[in-house]
């Protein structure tokens, strides 16, 4: 029940919470900034956001961390990008965002849904209602396409006028759109549970 923000303005990076703590949870907690509000850090730590609301304007959800996002409102404040995983080669999961809610503000039309800060970023959106902001295209190589085959982007059951995959970019479309076998992989136990089996609603 935190509001933590970030009060610059559009200045550049300006981050409003850098997390870089294994099992960290926050509810009900909104994530107010511009460009990178939120660093998601250190591809050891899992953290899951539950019930939050976030914004920013380009890359406000960034990072190596393994973090879910649950029933969250992810609001984009400019026409730019809304994730830049950095996902190493050794994590099974990036970013999930599970039955969240893509909002923009009214002049907003053209937004994707992540490119790669590294190589092999990872970011999966499945029972999420999306916007019409969000870009046919849906996600951008970051001008290098060598990351084309390497990052791991995928869709599944996503509502919203912005949720159409059939325009998304060919290195996604053709290949990384998970299935119903492949979703039952991103229940909340197995993203974050880890060796330790952390259950962090528990």
């Amino acid at each position: 029940n935190l509001t933590i923000q970030n009060t610059a303005g559009k200045v550049g990076q300006a981050v409003a919470l850098h997390v870089e703590a294994d099992r960290s949870v926050f509810k009900n907690c909104n994530l107010v900034g511009n460009q990178d509000t939120l660093y998601a850090a250190n591809e050891k730590s899992r953290q899951l956001y539950i019930n939050c609301f976030i914004e920013g304007t380009t890359d406000f959800i960034f990072g190596e961390a393994t973090a879910l996002f649950k029933k969250c409102i992810i609001k984009s404040l400019s026409d730019s990008y809304i994730t830049a995983a950095a996902t190493t080669k050794r994590q099974h999961y990036g970013f999930v965002f599970d039955s969240c809610r893509l909002t923009s503000s009214p002049a907003v039309h053209k937004v994707y849904l992540g490119r790669p800060w590294r190589p092999y970023a990872n970011v999966v959106f499945f029972h999420t209602w999306m916007g019409a902001h969000i870009r046919p295209e849906g996600w951008h190589n970051w001008g290098n396409k060598e990351n084309e085959k390497t990052a791991f982007y995928a869709e599944y059951d996503n509502q919203g006028p912005g949720a159409d995959i059939s325009g998304r970019v060919g290195w996604v479309r053709s290949s990384k759109n998970l299935t119903k076998k492949d979703i039952k992989k991103y229940s909340l136990q197995q993203i974050l549970g880890g060796n330790d089996h952390w259950s962090p609603l528990n």
